[in-house]
């Protein structure tokens, strides 16, 4: 599986600028999170660290953001284009081991899919991840956060045989896409 996170920006937050700000941010990062530019080779159950490279994508979305995340009509299985792969989209030769989104909609609002191979990642992982991406975006030290990838010496692997799933690539209909919205819990006086 995938580990997904979508972050929203508001109307106005897309140009070119920005789009070209992200790309060169992620580029600066990418390489203390190397192992996501692998591949992951199933057979070995190993990264192949061969600098592949991640999945970097740009969509245009015919609707405004809103619609899509504040519509009192709105399909949740909708927000399952947002991502840049299928949840189950995973182990194949080619499948990046990171994958991203760019969906730049018609009110200049902008969604950011994410997805990460759950195989050697996972939610915490993702968070560190976006977490160094947005400081090199704004310009902040990125030295404060470097990954280790130390822990097949804490942990070493055995030789266990794994269950075979049998996972397609197409969508899992017992894994559902659900939409929250928290108001910001500020009381006006």
């Amino acid at each position: 599986m995938n580990v997904v996170a979508i972050l929203y920006y508001p109307s106005g937050f897309t140009n070119e600028i920005r789009l070209n700000h992200l790309k060169e941010s992620l580029a600066k990062i990418l390489p203390r999170f190397y192992t996501l530019a692998g591949r992951y080779i199933k057979e070995n159950h190993l990264i192949d660290c061969s600098d592949q490279g991640a999945e970097y994508v740009e969509a245009l979305v015919d609707c405004e953001l809103l619609e899509l995340v504040n519509g009192s009509k709105v399909n949740p299985d909708e927000l399952n284009d947002l991502p840049p792969f299928e949840t189950c989209a995973v182990d194949e030769v080619t499948d990046p081991l990171l994958a991203i989104q760019i969906s730049k909609f018609k009110c200049s609002g902008l969604a950011i899919g994410v997805s990460i191979s759950h195989r050697i990642n996972d939610a915490a992982s993702l968070a560190i991840f976006i977490e160094a991406w947005t400081n090199a975006s704004r310009g902040e030290n990125i030295e404060t956060i470097f990954p280790i990838f130390n822990s097949p010496s804490l942990f070493p692997g055995r030789n266990f045989s794994l269950p075979d799933f049998e996972k397609t690539r197409k969508r899992d209909p017992t894994i559902v896409a659900r939409r929250f919205i928290f108001n910001s819990g500020r009381s006006q006086a």
